[in-house]
This record gives C-alpha cells, sequence and structure tokens, in this order.
C-alpha cells in the first residue's frame, strides 16, 4: 500500500486562473491516540541494525515493505521524517565530517562594575557581540574563519573554514588566551579554550553526579548554647561516609561545611552532637542520579555563587551527544503484526475524514 494514496484529494489553482487541479492533500495529519501508545499489548519494540531503512524492517517484520510509514506515525521523534531516522555508522561518520567541520571558542564572561557596584560591561560576553558569517581573527595568532554559530547559553562561537589555529588553553599554566575580533562587527572577546567542533562540550555536568555523593548540606536550625564547634557525623547507606566540619558563632551553629563528599549514598542522615549546646539540625542533599546540564558552571561567571567548579566539571562532546541519540533513534517503537492491519484501517479512515 502506497503511503500517499490513503490520502483525500483537494482541488487547487497553482496558476490562479482559476483552472484547479485535484492533487493529493499532503498536509493531512494523523496521530495514534495516547491510549493506543499506552496499550503494551498493541505495539512492540524493536532495534533498528546498522543501515536498516525503513522499507527493510517493514518487510521483516510484517513481511511486506508497504507498512514502513507506521514507524513514522507512532515514533514521536519520527515525525520530521527520514532525517530523524537512525543513520548507519558510515553516514553519521559522513555526518560529522561535514556538520562539525571547523572549530568552538569558549568565552569565560566576567561582570564588571565600577566603584558603586552598577554593572559597566559583560566583559568576553557573546550576548549582543558579533555578527554570523562575519569573518573573525585572532590577534595574536593570526588565525581567521567565518562565524557560522553562537551557542549563547554555553559562550561558544561555532568558527569554520578556519585558517591557522586560534588560541585558547586554561590549563596551560600560565593560562594561554587571546583576543579574537569581528571583522565587520569590530566586536572583540578573550577565548577561554579552543575545541574541534565535534569535541566541544555539547553541554556540562557535575561529575559527581551518579556517585552518591553529598553535594550539600542545609542547615535547618542554628540550636543554641554552643561554646565549641559540635561534631558532624552521618548515617547513610553508601560505601564511604561523606566529612564535614561546623563552624558557631554566638552560641549557634552558623554552617556546616563539606570536607570530603563520600559515595554510594542514596539516603544520608546528619547528626550534630557535643559542643555544649543543642537543637542545631540539617539535612543533606545528594548529587542527582543520572547527568544534568549545569547553568551555573563557575567559570561560565565570576559572580556566580555555588556555581560548579571547574575541577568538578565533567562534559558530553557534540560528537558523544551524536551518537547517543542515534542509537537512541535504533530503538523504535512498532505495531503489533497481528494489529497492523486494525491500525492501517484506521488510519486511513481518519485521514479521509
Amino acid at each position: 500500500m502506497a503511503f500517499f494514496k490513503q490520502f483525500p484529494k483537494v482541488e487547487y489553482d497553482f496558476n490562479l486562473t482559476g483552472v484547479k487541479q485535484n492533487i493529493v492533500d499532503i498536509f493531512r495529519s494523523v496521530r495514534p491516540l495516547p491510549s493506543f501508545l499506552d496499550n503494551y499489548s498493541a505495539y512492540k519494540f524493536y532495534e533498528v541494525k546498522n543501515g536498516e531503512r525503513p522499507d527493510i524492517v517493514s518487510q521483516r517484520l510484517y513481511g511486506t515493505s508497504a507498512y514502513y510509514w507506521t514507524f513514522f506515525a507512532v515514533n514521536d521523534f519520527l515525525h520530521d521524517g527520514m532525517r530523524a531516522w537512525p543513520m548507519s555508522q558510515e553516514q553519521l561518520y559522513d555526518y560529522m565530517q561535514n556538520e562539525y567541520e571547523g572549530y568552538v571558542i569558549e568565552t569565560s564572561p566576567e561582570i564588571v562594575r565600577n566603584t558603586d557596584l552598577i554593572i559597566t560591561d559583560f566583559r568576553d560576553s557573546i550576548a549582543g557581540r558579533f555578527q554570523l558569517g562575519e569573518t573573525i581573527n585572532g590577534l595574536t595568532s593570526g588565525a581567521s574563519g567565518t562565524l557560522t554559530k553562537k551557542h549563547i547559553d554555553m559562550n561558544q562561537l561555532i568558527i569554520q573554514n578556519v585558517t591557522g589555529a586560534f588560541i585558547g588553553d586554561p590549563d596551560a599554566n600560565p593560562n594561554v588566551t587571546e583576543l579574537i575580533r569581528g571583522q565587520i562587527s569590530e566586536d572583540s572577546v578573550s577565548t577561554h579554550q579552543v575545541w574541534k567542533f565535534a569535541d566541544a562540550p555539547y553541554y556540562y555536568y557535575d561529575e559527581n553526579a551518579g556517585t552518591g555523593a553529598i553535594a550539600q548540606i542545609i542547615l535547618t536550625n542554628g540550636g543554641s548554647n554552643y561554646t565549641s564547634i559540635p561534631t558532624v557525623t552521618f548515617q547513610g547507606d553508601g560505601s564511604i561516609s561523606p566529612t564535614a566540619t561546623a563552624t558557631i558563632s554566638g552560641g549557634k551553629v552558623t554552617a556546616i561545611n563539606i570536607n570530603s563528599k563520600g559515595s554510594g549514598h542514596t539516603t544520608l542522615n546528619v547528626t550534630i552532637t557535643g559542643g555544649g549546646g543543642s537543637g542545631a539540625t540539617a539535612r543533606a542533599v545528594l548529587y542527582p542520579d543520572e547527568k544534568r546540564p549545569v547553568s551555573n558552571a563557575s567559570h561560565f561567571s565570576s559572580e556566580s555563587t555555588g556555581g560548579v567548579a571547574r575541577s568538578d566539571l565533567a562534559y558530553v562532546s557534540y560528537r558523544d551527544h551524536e551518537f547517543e541519540l542515534n542509537e537512541q533513534r535504533s530503538k523504535i517503537r512498532y505495531v503489533d503484526p497481528n494489529y497492523i492491519g486494525q491500525f492501517v484501517d484506521k488510519f486511513e479512515e481518519a485521514i479521509n475524514v
């Protein structure tokens, strides 16, 4: 069954002459009801093998290539058509070579204030600076390239068609950076780090995520009558217990500072004892169980409070992201062969309403 043969026809005047032609109404759209998608008996899952086309998968599952279109109907991420279908390893390699050619220049923005603490500049911020399509020049390296994209949240300039090598390495001692300038806008910023595009951070996350380590201790009650520093202990189910030290002032516990983060915990209780006082309580906050993008990396702003230190940051690169995304897309939902006939009939009926 050809997919578009199921669609109704509509009259359309292409040349605005009053002469109408019958054409297939390809703008019709039908989606399965959530109740169907939530019915586990109505569909199954299949992992697309390297290089398998939709028609091949349809042939394998249904004994005919005609039902290839049902995969695009029952998988939300496939609503964009073939461009969302999982790529073969060879296609993915070619895609990475073409799409991620060039370099990423990451900056480290800084808020500048005058003596009255009024903000006078956002130094090295790329927001509102540079024009897409202009040539970016490295004033020390002599490198140049075309600005094709800006990722504001990540403070990244994507430079392609690069000649030479831009300078930026925060791990060098001393730090190695250079001023870069837009040839048209004449905007300029200082580099922080330069990456090959595919290897640059797609997002940062705290590398302690998923380790069961303690991220924060929140003091819920300072207590009273403390004459010396009380002892802070932890009761959890992990392999390594954290350690922390309390501070006191005016007979109260004013803060609890983490010395070591521990690991392997799913629950963690805090106990404060000794010091001559009583009543101080606190609770522990663990790092999340999965990698989550952080927006408060300390090198994104010199004024970030509680920001994740660069030493605690890890990242997923653009390359890793594309491979993970392609892997996720290879796991598709399909209509159970026992229901495929009913599904096709219902689809054709709904598309012609």
